[in-house]
């Protein structure tokens, strides 16, 4: 009897310790979110849960030091309760960990996971609330884990008209705004996410130089800027961005935080400074530039007026005329709808200012697909890389001069020369 009651009493003062056991740092919100892999980070450390297929899982806690102990403790929220408490875990190079298997872990079975964390008599529950609060565990939703796949070579953006772009089942990545040492980082992903953020390592030897870079999101599409003076052209450039969805980290495009291999990478390239304002080539009747986005033709240049004639070299969803004279005007058309007819699109304006010898530039601002390009090339803010030319009126043919009539020749009058006519009758002397 008195074994039984000492045995209740370590048992109550047990309790009692567990239901004063203070809040920890790892004071983060969980979500009822099914994961393959879940994970959760704070000051104290970080704790995993993986290995979840048949029925088993493994809690591993990384507090970068070693404590007098860890205890596991786990309950199934469907039912079951609590499967496993006061289980002291493995220590190994840093990090605790345990393997536990239960027949109510099933796929859809909501876990609860809390550590009790003791350092030298203190103790903190992890990651916050109290053992005697089980809604204040870590808190997840069993699924059978698939195995990672291991990285293939770091996947290659593809050149588009407005930088680099690489594509995967999380979304896409495209990289634009190479020039100055700076680079824009833009994600649209596939599904939504609560956060993400930007990794860069520079390959040529200075390693990582933005970690953990929150990204800003517009309307679902996650951006970042960055600068470095290791941004020169020829650079390895790495990128990777660390998204986060339900408590559930993934990197993309691919691979894993810690293998830089994994990630997309390139080569740094300041974007190419705009050529000289091409100047169309006369065709009959016209003027004509062609480039790898189509063909700019301008007509009717006559009392005033101008037309734009565009052909684009793939389809678009739309065109938008810039017109500025250069001779002290300036900006004369700006934004100006173009009417698509059987996928040529083209636009007429007029302006006073569009007289012969008058210096006019020319920039069709199309869209495909959301991406935004200028025509023939350049930017629209700098004028000096639109189409420009000399405008002429057309000339008015000259009229082929007709013969002057040839006067008919009639005979000159006769006059007298003394001759004997008199009142028209001739007299002869006798």
């Amino acid at each position: 009897m008195l074994t039984l009651k000492r045995l209740l009493g370590a048992a109550l003062t047990a309790l009692v310790l567990l239901l004063t056991a203070c809040q920890s740092p790892l004071n983060i919100t969980q979500n009822h979110a099914a994961a393959r892999d879940v994970t959760l980070s704070g000051s104290s450390g970080t704790i995993s849960v993986t290995n979840m297929t048949n029925t088993s899982l493994t809690v591993t806690y990384s507090p970068g030091t070693q404590y007098t102990s860890v205890q596991l403790y786990l309950s199934q929220g469907n039912g079951t309760g609590l499967v496993l408490a006061a289980q002291n875990m493995n220590f190994s190079a840093g990090t605790y960990s345990y393997t536990f298997s239960n027949a109510s872990y099933t796929s859809g079975a909501l876990i609860y996971v809390a550590l009790e964390q003791n350092n030298n008599g203190v103790e903190t529950t992890l990651p916050s609330g109290s053992l005697s609060n089980v809604a204040t565990w870590m808190s997840f939703t069993y699924a059978a884990s698939s195995p990672t796949p291991t990285p293939t070579a770091s996947p290659t953006p593809t050149p588009t008209s407005s930088g680099l772009t690489v594509s995967g089942a999380n979304g896409s990545l495209e990289i634009t705004n190479m020039t100055a040492g700076n680079l824009t980082v833009t994600y649209a992903p596939s599904a939504s996410i609560s956060s993400a953020a930007l990794y860069v390592s520079q390959g040529n030897g200075t390693g990582l130089v933005v970690a953990n870079q929150p990204m800003t999101n517009t309307s679902g599409t996650w951006t970042a800027t960055c600068s470095n003076a290791s941004f020169t052209s020829g650079a390895v450039i790495f990128v990777d961005v660390l998204t986060t969805a339900n408590g559930v980290q993934t990197n993309v495009p691919q691979g894993n935080l810690s293998n830089v291999t994994s990630w997309a990478s390139f080569t740094y390239a300041s974007a190419p400074s705009p050529s000289p304002s091409p100047s169309p080539s006369p065709t009959p009747g016209n003027l004509t530039v062609s480039g790898v986005n189509g063909t700019l033709t301008l007509t009717n240049m006559t009392a005033g007026n101008l037309t734009v004639s565009y052909a684009p070299s793939a389809a678009i969803s739309s065109a938008f005329l810039y017109v500025s004279q250069g001779n002290g005007t300036g900006l004369v058309v700006a934004n100006s709808a173009m009417t698509n007819t059987n996928g040529n699109w083209s636009a007429t304006c007029t302006n006073a200012t569009f007289v012969a010898g008058a210096q006019i530039y020319v920039d069709v601002l199309v869209t495909a697909n959301g991406v935004q390009t200028n025509v023939p090339q350049g930017t629209l803010s700098n004028v000096t890389s639109w189409a420009s030319f000399t405008y002429a009126a057309t000339p008015t043919p000259t009229p082929t001069p007709t013969p002057s009539p040839t006067p008919t020749p009639t005979p000159s009058p006769i006059t007298s020369t003394g001759d004997p006519w008199y009142g028209g009758q001739l007299l002869w002397d006798d």
